[in-house]
């Protein structure tokens, strides 16, 4: 087929000319020993006829291609089919092309035209090149020698250098992205994840950044890109580093499992020795320490840039006597192998460079091992003197790093006279921390271990290397070592004689102190009789009960009379005794709470308590420990104060049973006019009945009825009081009761009911024993707005009004014996407190429909309905 070079419309191979432009018809790409692509044969844009691929990469492939107006070879790089659709993938290709299209160097491949294609989407068009990849050159010949690594790097380093003159980064160096040319000299293909990092570039190129990803080649990756942090020229040089390493060994300094793993590796494992990865290969210790420096993991002890680099390697062949015009990269481009080292005949009067002294090759590696030494230390100091482990780990860590970069001065040809002022802080402070120099002498020499294993790295298995290396080591350490201990030993003699000198100061005062002390203690001594006689008879005038507490040993110092009164004990037997032997002579005392009180908060808070004294009598008090403190603002006790309310919290309950608890305590303080009160209240109805309560009454004579009201009656209240609740009315059998207080929530409710029906259900067994007629009840709850009223002349008994008290009513006739029926209103007060089950819809007068209705399980355990009976109202 043949096709139009201005329509790209095909013809048959028999046509000469297009039939709608006249133009000459241009015949298809033949393949060239290049496989079939899906796009093979289409002309994009109608402008590029596509030919056989020439690769593929995780952005997309690589066609060869002609430019069918011009007959021009070219190469169209296609986003992959299925990423057509990423509007992000479609930008990066963008950049790639705003980035390279500015770039106008010989060693960087030059981009012709893009645009978007409606069959194969975005394009690229760029300058087709031959030749072949350092990538086929390392597969096929592996290792290189250095002459032709050195040539490869420093074009390398020109190509660098242009793309971050124009404030970018190129993110992808690796040999399949550097070409080798028949005419002799390298380009750096493949722009697609460029990055600008100079401010000053943002407005020309647009920085995408993919939430999460990590674009680039795993084991070309800097430290920084595999951390997915921001990156600049010396990630670059990271990754040359890389491929200077592959091109002189024969691979990468770090493989793994997975990306991860090899990402990983990058990030925070140390750097192999080349004699490790490949022992054939002896490289110059010039050379290896640049391979230190260019994979360092700190930026900062890499080269600055691309022209430093490529000066540190032309110092190094000038150094070695390299010649690098005999490097023919034209011919490794064509396909012969490339030629052997070099050599050049030495000249006896220019004495050669002598290699890098070991010391400085130990300094180095130490340098960019600083962290793993550091860890090292820290997990052997801690182990070895336990007392380390006390040092905040940040602070242990910057310490010893003092230390290691103490040992690295050292390694210096002229190593300093006296001791680092880092190390002088360090043992200043650890005098203050009481550390002995026996344990800082010992963690000088873990630091020194810990620096141990890099003269093997550096000597490898050269025994008579490793000790010469070990005893310069140990004699450039043993005169630091010296002075440190000259520097604790005149550290400790100042220390003491400063000590001494502060001792003999403070005798002199403690005995002027002593002679005032003796005189006041004379002098006060009668005072304090004196006092403790009138705090006494203070404490017995006092009509409350005073119990002191000593907190130290916990012992009564104080009973005064109204207390033994109180309690039947006399004081004479009390005091002096622990505390806890007088409460447990006392039932109802919660000692245990007391005490966690008295040791949080050095008090007891107000409590309201029933307890039982030695003799028998029963008494309601209320109960409050506050602290007792000595003339300097100490608190060396508890003081407690005991009311005996008995007598009105009697009167309180019995009138509870005809009035509101607040009407009976407004009596009680004697108020003579009781003004009727009414006010609107959210309040919590409760009504009881008995089941079949005619037919009973029908069947037991006055007395036997009167007994049992007095029974029913009883039992509500004292279900109900002690949770809240307050008689509203008894009419016949039905009992009103209401929760009114404030804040007041539907669960006491539920629980007084659920406590009802246990106390019912034991009076029902205790008349049905006696061979008396049984009794039940039914139970309805409700929650709403009511008129709470004080009505009456002399009891101002309070009463409700309003529509929950009929509504109450009407779900305790509902209720059958034993059942708690309660409205949808009570049942979301209550949560997940209670076990509820559906019940009867329930009929209520004045509802237009029946109010659904819901049944409480009372076989659930209740806490506050435990089988304690509450003092029955008289």
């Amino acid at each position: 087929m043949k096709r139009c070079p201005l329509c790209a419309e095909s013809f048959p191979d028999t046509e000469r000319f297009c039939t709608d432009h006249a133009l000459p018809l241009v015949g298809e790409l033949p393949l060239e020993g290049l496989i079939r692509g899906e796009l093979t044969g289409h002309a994009l844009d109608t402008r590029y006829l596509l030919g056989g691929v020439l690769g593929a990469g995780g952005m997309g492939t690589v066609y060869a291609a002609q430019n069918l107006r011009t007959g021009r070879s070219c190469a169209a790089k296609v986003l992959l089919p299925q990423l057509v659709s990423d509007d992000k993938m479609r930008r990066r290709l963008l950049r790639e092309i705003q980035a390279a299209s500015q770039l106008d160097h010989p060693n960087v491949v030059r981009i012709l035209d893009y645009g978007e294609d409606g069959r194969a989407g975005t394009f690229l068009v760029m300058e087709r090149l031959t030749g072949r990849s350092l990538d086929q050159l390392i597969h096929e010949h592996g290792p290189q020698s250095l002459c032709f690594t050195i040539k490869v790097a420093l074009e390398l380093c020109d190509a660098l250098g242009a793309i971050h003159s124009h404030g970018l980064v190129h993110c992808d160096i690796k040999p399949s992205n550097i070409y080798m040319l028949p005419e002799g000299r390298t380009k750096i293909l493949d722009l697609g994840l460029v990055k600008p990092y100079d401010p000053d570039s943002t407005a020309l190129f647009q920085r995408i950044t993919t939430g999460g990803m990590a674009f680039g080649t795993p084991h070309y990756m800097s430290p920084e890109q595999a951390s997915f942090a921001a990156v600049d020229p010396r990630s670059d040089l990271y990754s040359l580093g890389v491929v200077l390493f592959e091109l002189l060994l024969g691979r990468t300094p770090f493989d793994g499992k997975s990306a991860i793993e090899v990402m990983d590796a990058h990030r925070s494992q140390p750097l192999p020795l080349p004699r490790t990865i490949n022992p054939h290969v002896v490289l110059p210790a010039t050379v290896e320490v640049l391979l230190l420096n260019l994979l360092s993991k700190d930026p900062d002890k890499r080269p600055g840039s691309a022209a430093e680099l490529g000066e540190t390697l032309e110092s190094i062949a000038e150094q070695l006597r390299l010649n690098l015009a005999t490097v023919d990269l034209g011919s490794v481009a064509a396909g012969q192998a490339p030629a052997p080292e070099p050599t050049v005949p030495l000249d006896v009067t220019m004495p050669l460079p002598a290699p890098l002294d070991d010391f400085e090759i130990l300094w180095a590696k130490a340098q960019q091992q600083r962290e793993q030494l550091i860890d090292w230390a820290m997990a052997d100091l801690c182990q070895s003197v336990p007392r380390f482990q006390s040092i905040k780990p940040a602070v242990l860590r910057k310490q010893l790093g003092a230390w290691i970069d103490a040992f690295l001065e050292q390694m210096q040809p002229t190593p300093p006279e006296g001791l680092p002022r880092a190390i002088e802080e360090e043992i200043e402070s650890r005098f203050k921390d009481r550390f002995s120099a026996t344990e800082i002498l010992g963690a000088f020499w873990i630091g020194y271990w810990a620096c141990r294993p890099l003269l093997h790295d550096v000597a490898g298995d050269d025994l008579e290397r490793y000790l010469t290396l070990q005893a310069r080591f140990e004699q450039r350490l043993l005169p630091l070592y010296l002075r440190l201990a000259n520097r604790f030993v005149s550290q400790f003699n100042s220390s003491l004689g400063r000590k001494n000198q502060l001792l003999g100061r403070q005798n002199e005062e403690l005995l002027e102190l002593r002679n005032q002390l003796d005189g006041q203690l004379r002098r006060t001594s009668g005072e304090l009789v004196e006092s403790e006689r009138v705090k006494a008879r203070v404490a017995d005038a006092i009509s409350s009960g005073l119990l002191l507490l000593r907190l130290e040993g916990q012992r009564v110092l104080m009973f005064n009379k109204p207390l033994e009164r109180m309690s039947g004990l006399r004081g004479a037997d009390v005091i002096g005794r622990p505390i806890q032997d007088i409460f447990h002579l006392v039932e109802g005392v919660p000692w245990e709470e007391f005490v966690e009180q008295v040791r949080m908060h050095g008090q007891v808070g107000l409590r309201k308590l029933r307890v039982r004294f030695p003799s028998g009598n029963e008494r309601t008090v209320y109960l409050r420990g506050q602290p007792y403190t000595d003339s300097q603002s100490r608190q060396t006790g508890v003081l407690f104060v005991v009311e005996d309310v008995t007598e009105r919290e009697k009167i309180i309950e019995s009138f509870s049973r005809y009035v509101s608890r607040e009407v009976a305590q407004r009596i009680l303080r004697g108020e003579r006019r009781l003004t009727p009160l009414g006010e609107h209240r959210r309040a919590v109805l409760l009504a009881v009945g008995i089941r079949g309560f005619r037919p009973l009454v029908d069947q037991l004579t006055h007395q036997q009825t009167v007994e049992l009201l007095d029974q029913y009656v009883r039992s509500v209240g004292n279900a109900v009081f002690h949770h809240g609740g307050v008689i509203d009315s008894v009419v016949g059998d039905c009992v009103l009761v209401y929760f009114a207080g404030r804040g007041q929530t539907c669960r006491a409710p539920v629980e007084s009911a659920i406590e009802l029906l246990r106390r019912i259900e034991r009076l029902d067994n205790r008349r049905r024993s006696e061979d008396q007629p049984g009794l039940q009840v039914g139970i309805g709850l409700h929650v709403g707005d009511l008129l709470l009223v004080n009505v009456g002349s002399s009891h101002m008994v309070n009463t409700v009004l309003g529509e929950p008290a009929a509504v109450a009513r009407a779900l305790q006739a509902a209720a059958g014996a034993g059942e708690i029926l309660i409205t949808d209103e009570v049942a979301a007060d209550l949560g997940d407190h209670f076990e509820l089950e559906p019940g009867l819809p329930v009929t209520v007068k004045g509802h237009p429909a029946p109010l659904p209705a819901l049944r409480v399980k009372a076989t659930l355990e209740i806490e506050a309905a435990e089988d304690l009976d509450p003092p029955t109202l008289t």
